[in-house]
């Protein structure tokens, strides 16, 4: 009940702050904002498109009937690959959601099964499982409450660039830099884990 009451009273606020800073869906406050910070609200869009189309009839019906048949042929690829080999599998929601989710949420996606596969690799402990959910839970809630926070000096501003630092450096260094610390976190992650000094 209390996470119900305090998500229904600040749940509007950090939208419309969010909404004010980026940009949600492909609906602007501004004309003068940059569309490289839009928040892309995949699952949302997804939902409009859908319901604006039944409502105008104006629905994609061949691109909707090729995606029924690519579906339909991806779950018995699924249920061929289980009687194959019983460790691969193909779940059709996982599949269906790399079509329509950004790329970065999907490599994300990806390189988190990747740290979970090699941190259970010969070591299929419960204690070693539920410390990465833990650290993977305070990944999430942390990048979602920096968001939050952020958000309000660029709604205020109306400028998203604000608490740039002009440290010099190109495209390819920042994003370089963000590869280093993708995989400085990625080790911690690794390292936190195994440690049985956090073992729950």
């Amino acid at each position: 009940m209390i996470g119900i009451i305090v998500s229904v009273i600040t749940t509007p606020f950090v939208l419309q702050t969010m909404f004010e800073a980026y940009g949600i869906g492909d609906i602007f406050p501004r004309p003068d904002m940059d569309p490289s910070k839009l928040l892309s609200a995949p699952q949302a869009m997804l939902i409009s498109s859908i319901t604006k189309g039944l409502f105008t009839d104006k629905l994609p019906w061949a691109l909707i009937n090729s995606g029924i048949i690519i579906a339909i042929i991806v779950i018995f690829f699924d249920l061929a690959l289980s009687r194959c080999f019983k460790k691969l599998k193909l779940p059709i929601m996982i599949f269906a959601s790399g079509f329509y989710l950004p790329i970065g949420i999907s490599v994300a996606f990806f390189c988190g099964g990747l740290l979970r596969s090699i941190l259970l690799r010969g070591n299929n402990s419960d204690n070693i499982k539920e410390n990465g959910v833990m650290i993977a839970s305070g990944f999430i809630a942390g990048e979602a409450i920096m968001g939050a926070l952020l958000s309000i000096p660029f709604a205020w501003y109306k400028d998203t660039n604000i608490l740039a630092i002009p440290i010099g450096l190109s495209d390819f260094g920042q994003d370089l830099l963000g590869i280093i610390i993708f995989l400085i976190s990625a080790l911690l992650f690794l390292k936190i884990s195994v440690s049985k000094k956090n073992t729950i």
